[in-house]
């Protein structure tokens, strides 16, 4: 009962959410920073990061020509290092700022961390080694993304609090941002809600939990299908180990392309994919036909099945989920002006809608009350279907001694 009030509360608002509009994303440059921050902290940026303290967070990036750190603010205040692997066949590209810059052309993000992992170049040797004693998360990043260097801090600090082995930004709210699953949409005034998959666009994970679990998928990984449900059933289905991250948002930019609301498996049958991208090349760069392969395969080897999930109690096929939430508690917390500015904007917002707010943190003792009426409703409405069909099963009931006369003509 209390999973279900939980779910129907979380539905509800969620419904509601969806018919408020959120201000469009301008990102694109250092001069419009102050923007980013309004919009995608709801929480005060931790301290900057102090010279000469070791950074234990790691985002590795598989990036594009356009791509550049100062997209994701990146600077000596962060709390993680960079390591951007490029896919383009610029011969001039390079990223003096990263702590290390790679060139994959043609490779798809996973199989470019799994050739890091498993030194299939002699160039690559020990780095992973390094980096496995070095870092304690790591995200693992496309570099279409909008959020800076505040939003990681954020999340890689919920992840240390809450001792989360999986989990991502939640995405902000607007038509400018793509989001394939409902759950991870930005829900205001919590920290972080618990989820049963995170998405592949920008996982983060704790170390001991992608070198052990993950890495044995990721050799026949390359779109990443298959693997968000996945990083649940590594962890039996834990529901307080993977998370998307309320304090702190970001945009995936929605297509524009008539093809926007299909899966990738759909654009690729229908030609829909740009030319010349990996995903035009899919059957040409993967053993797979298309990504729904790939899935089916990712799950087989997490053992993510149908008859694994029925042990486990889990919907088979999978379909997303809130398990829980935590709520904000900023007070007393360091922040930077800027983060602290924008952190105010979004809550004024949120007290405008305080009917919003109040969906999120919805009483349990309420939600209790309203299931038990419903179910005695519904109980007594069984009750009378029960009464009314058995009548009319057995026809009406006369006592013999007031049956009428017969009358014979």
């Amino acid at each position: 009962m209390v999973s279900a009030a939980f779910m129907l509360g979380v539905m509800v608002v969620y419904t509601l959410q969806q018919r408020t509009s959120a201000a469009t994303a301008v990102v694109a440059s250092t001069q419009q920073r102050q923007h980013v921050v309004d919009r995608f902290h709801q929480a005060p940026c931790p301290p900057p990061r102090q010279p000469g303290t070791k950074r234990r967070n790691l985002v590795f990036a598989a990036v594009g020509g356009k791509w550049t750190p100062d997209m994701w603010n990146f600077g000596e205040h962060a709390s993680w290092d960079l390591v951007a692997v490029y896919f383009g066949n610029d011969s001039d590209w390079s990223c003096p700022e990263c702590t290390l810059a790679l060139r994959m052309p043609g490779s798809f993000k996973w199989q470019m961390l799994w050739a890091l992992m498993e030194q299939t170049e002699p160039q690559l040797e020990g780095i992973w080694a390094g980096f496995r004693q070095r870092y304690d998360y790591v995200m693992v990043a496309d570099d279409d993304l909008l959020m800076d260097a505040c939003t990681l801090d954020i999340l890689f600090a919920s992840m240390r609090r809450h001792k989360l082995v999986a989990a991502q930004p939640s995405n902000c709210r607007g038509n400018d941002s793509d989001n394939p699953y409902w759950v991870h949409w930005q829900l205001p005034g919590l920290e972080l809600h618990h989820v049963n998959l995170v998405e592949v666009t920008a996982p983060a994970f704790h170390m001991p939990y992608l070198n052990r679990l993950v890495r044995p998928l990721l050799q026949h990984t390359y779109s990443g299908w298959g693997l968000p449900f996945c990083f649940s059933a590594l962890t039996h289905f834990a529901q307080n180990k993977l998370a998307a991250v309320d304090a702190a948002c970001m945009i995936h930019p929605a297509r524009e392309d008539v093809g926007r609301r299909m899966t990738v498996s759909e654009r690729i049958r229908k030609g829909l994919v740009k030319p010349g991208s990996i995903y035009a090349r899919f059957q040409e760069l993967t053993p797979y036909k298309e990504p729904i392969e790939e899935q089916r395969a990712v799950w087989q080897m997490c053992g993510f099945t149908a008859q694994a999930a029925r042990q486990m109690r889990q919907a088979f096929p999978p379909f997303p989920v809130i398990h829980g939430t935590v709520l904000a508690n900023w007070s007393g917390a360091a922040a930077r002006p800027a983060a602290a500015a924008g952190a105010a904007v979004q809550q004024q917002a949120w007290q405008r809608s305080t009917w919003l707010r109040a969906g999120v943190q919805l009483q349990l003792g309420h939600v209790l009350l309203l299931l038990l009426a419903l179910g005695v409703s519904a109980a007594a409405g069984a009750a009378a279907a029960v009464s009314w069909d058995r009548a009319g099963r057995s026809g009406p009931r006369y006592s013999p001694a007031k049956l009428p006369p017969l009358s014979v003509r």
